[in-house]
C-alpha cells in the first residue's frame, strides 16, 4: 500500500493523538505525561544520546548512581536512537514526540498488514480498524502510564507485515528479521505477541508451499529473541540494580493467587468498571463490546481472514487470562489455562509474569475482523460513537491524558548552564527516597548531571562514607543534629557539584543541618539546592561495577 494512500490514516490518527494528549503538543519541551514510567524513560533517552555521541559505554554507567557504576538495559531502542538523532531538541521533545507520534504510525501499520490479507477491504473498513486497533483501552492505557516502549506498537504490524512478504519472497526475509530485531530492543513482549500470531496466521491464510519460509521466519525471530533475552536478563546481574525490569522472576502460587496483577480476570476483559481504581500504571485490559460485536460478523462471513481474526482473539484471550482462571480480581476459578504449561516450561513469557500483554493478540484479531465487514457510513459512525464512549468510560483511561509542567525547571537549568562538573547529590536517599523515584529522574533527565541512588530497588546502594551517614540520621528526629563540618570538602572531593533536598515532613531538621555547613540554599517548589566545588572527574574513586547481592549499609 503506497505511503500517499496511508496518509490520510496517519494525519487522521496524529490528529487524534493530539487530542488524546492535549496540550502535550504545545509543550513538547517543558511538559511530561503525567504517568509512572515518564521520567526514567526520558532519562534513558538523554543518557543514551550522551554515551552515543561522546562514545561512553551504554550499559555500564555512573548516571544512575553515582559514584557506583551500574548496570543499565535500556527498552525502546527506536526512541533512543531517535533521540539521539535529535539530541540538540532535547529528551522530553524527542520522547513526547514518539508518544504523539506512536498511535499514529500503530494506525498506519495495522491499515497497511489488513491490506495485504485483504486487498479488497474498503478504505473505510481498514481506517476503522487501524483506529480501533491504535486507540483500544490497552494501548491508551500504556501511553497514560507514559510507556515509550508498548506506545511504539506499530513495529509489530510492521514486522507482521514484512513476515507476510518474506513468506512469499526469500528476498524479504532479511528485511523482516530486521524489524523483527527492532521489535524486540524496542519491547521485548512485542516480539512475543508476534510469535503467537505467526502460526495462528500462517495455518489460516498461509499457502502449504510457504510454509518453509514461514518456518525460517519464526527460527529467526527465536533467535533474536534469545539475543535480546540475553541482552535484558544477563547472567550474574542483580536484576533489581536496572532502571528497567522486563523480564524479572516472579514466583506463581498455583493454587491461590489472591491479586492476579499479572493477568487479566475475566469480567476485567468484559466490563471497564471491573478492574482496580485508576492508578498510573493501568492495565487497560477491557476489549470493548462494539469490537468484540465486529468480531462476531466478521467471523460470520466464513473466509479465511475472518476465521483468523477470531483465532487471533481466542489465543489473546486465553493468553492475557494467564495460567489460573479468575473471575474477578478477589475471586478464583481455580481452572487452569493453556499459559500453565509457560509456567511448568519456564518460557519468558512466565519469567516476565505480564500475561495481560497478550491482549495485543487479542487487539490484532479484532482489528482484522473490523477490517473484514462491509461497512456503510451510517453503521461506521454509530460504530465508532459506541467505541468512543466505551473508550471515554473506560476507568483505565481517564480522558484527555492528563500531563504535567517538568519539575523544577530554573534550579535544572541552572545545573544545565553551570560550567563545572560534577554530580548531584539527592536527598532524601535509599531507601527513605524510594517513593520520589519518579520526579527524580524527570529532574535528572532535564539537568544532566549524573545523580545518586536513582535505581527504584537497587540491590546494594552504595555505603555513603561516614561522614554522610548522619544526614539519614536527621531524617529520623527533629532535634537539631550534627552534620560533619568537613562535608563539603569531603563530598566535593567525591564528586559532587549540588545537593538537592525534597522537603517533606521530616526533612527540617536536616536542611537546617545543611545549610549551616554548605550555607543558603536555592528553593523552588519545595526542592532546595546547595552548590558545591566538585573536584575533576578523574579524582573521583573508581568503584567497581555492583554484581549480585552485596550487604546492605547499616544506618
Amino acid at each position: 500500500m503506497s505511503p500517499v494512500r496511508l496518509s490520510p490514516v496517519f494525519g487522521l490518527a496524529l490528529t487524534l493523538s493530539v487530542v488524546l494528549t492535549f496540550p502535550l503538543a504545545l509543550h513538547l519541551d517543558d511538559h511530561a505525561l503525567d504517568g509512572a514510567y515518564w521520567g526514567n524513560q526520558a532519562w534513558s533517552v538523554r543518557v543514551v544520546a550522551d554515551a552515543l555521541w561522546s562514545g561512553q559505554p551504554l550499559t555500564s554507567t555512573r548516571e544512575a548512581g553515582w559514584p557506583v557504576a551500574r548496570e543499565v538495559r535500556h527498552l525502546g531502542w527506536v526512541v533512543l536512537l531517535l533521540g539521539a538523532l535529535l539530541r540538540p531538541l532535547g529528551a522530553a521533545f524527542v520522547l513526547n514526540l514518539s508518544f504523539l507520534l506512536g498511535p499514529a504510525l500503530t494506525a498506519t501499520a495495522m491499515v497497511a498488514f489488513a491490506r495485504r490479507l485483504l486487498p479488497q477491504a474498503s478504505s473505510l473498513a481498514l481506517t476503522l480498524a487501524g483506529l480501533t486497533y491504535a486507540f483500544s483501552p490497552h494501548f491508551v492505557a500504556n501511553l497514560g502510564n507514559a510507556e515509550a516502549a508498548k506506545a511504539q506498537t506499530w513495529l509489530v504490524p510492521l514486522t507482521l507485515l514484512w513476515a507476510l512478504k518474506a513468506a512469499e519472497r526469500w528476498r524479504h526475509l532479511p528485511l523482516a528479521l530486521g524489524v523483527g530485531a527492532a521489535l524486540t530492543f524496542t519491547e521485548p513482549y512485542g516480539l512475543m505477541v508476534t510469535l503467537l500470531v505467526l502460526p495462528v496466521v500462517a495455518l489460516g491464510v498461509g499457502r502449504r508451499e510457504d510454509w518453509p519460509r514461514w518456518g525460517a521466519l519464526a527460527v529467526g525471530l527465536v533467535l533474536i529473541g534469545l539475543v535480546g533475552r540475553a541482552y535484558f536478563t544477563p547472567q550474574g546481574l542483580e536484576l533489581t540494580d536496572q532502571i528497567y525490569l522486563p523480564s524479572s522472576p516472579k514466583a506463581l502460587a498455583t493454587e491461590h493467587l489472591e491479586l492476579p496483577a499479572s493477568s487479566a480476570p475475566l469480567l476485567s476483559l468484559l466490563f471497564p468498571d471491573a478492574e482496580a481504581a485508576p492508578s498510573g500504571t493501568q492495565h487497560g485490559v477491557y476489549l470493548t463490546w462494539s469490537l468484540l460485536l465486529a468480531a462476531l460478523f466478521g467471523a460470520r462471513r466464513g473466509d479465511r481472514v475472518g476465521w483468523t481474526g477470531l483465532g487471533l482473539l481466542v489465543v489473546g484471550v486465553l493468553g492475557a487470562l494467564g495460567p489460573i482462571l479468575f473471575w474477578s480480581r478477589e475471586q478464583s476459578l481455580g481452572l487452569w489455562l493453556p499459559m500453565m504449561l509457560a509456567e511448568r516450561l519456564h518460557l519468558p513469557i512466565a519469567s516476565g509474569g505480564m500475561y495481560y500483554r497478550l491482549l495485543h493478540v487479542a487487539l490484532l484479531g479484532l482489528a482484522l475482523c473490523v477490517a473484514r465487514l462491509s461497512w456503510r457510513p451510517g453503521a461506521a459512525a454509530v460504530f465508532t460513537l459506541f467505541f468512543t464512549l466505551e473508550l471515554a468510560l473506560s476507568t483505565a483511561a481517564p480522558l484527555p491524558l492528563p500531563t504535567a509542567p517538568l519539575p523544577f525547571p530554573k534550579l535544572a537549568e541552572a545545573l544545565r548552564a553551570d560550567l563545572q562538573p560534577g554530580a548531584v547529590m539527592t536527598l532524601p536517599g535509599y531507601p527513605e527516597g524510594t517513593a520520589s523515584k519518579e520526579w527524580s529522574f524527570r529532574f535528572a533527565a532535564l539537568h544532566g548531571r549524573p545523580t545518586t541512588d536513582l535505581p527504584r530497588r537497587p540491590s546494594a546502594p552504595w555505603e555513603w562514607p561516614p561522614f554522610t551517614q548522619g544526614l539519614d540520621r536527621c531524617l529520623k528526629r527533629r532535634a537539631p543534629c550534627d552534620v560533619s563540618p568537613d562535608l563539603p570538602e569531603e563530598l566535593a572531593a567525591l564528586g559532587v557539584r549540588a545537593v538537592t533536598l525534597r522537603e517533606g515532613d521530616n526533612t527540617q531538621t536536616l536542611r537546617a543541618g545543611l545549610t549551616q555547613r554548605l550555607g543558603p540554599p536555592s528553593c523552588e517548589e519545595g526542592l532546595c539546592l546547595w552548590w558545591l566545588d566538585a573536584a575533576p572527574p578523574e579524582t573521583v574513586p573508581n568503584k567497581p561495577l555492583l554484581r549480585g547481592p552485596q550487604r546492605p549499609p547499616q544506618r
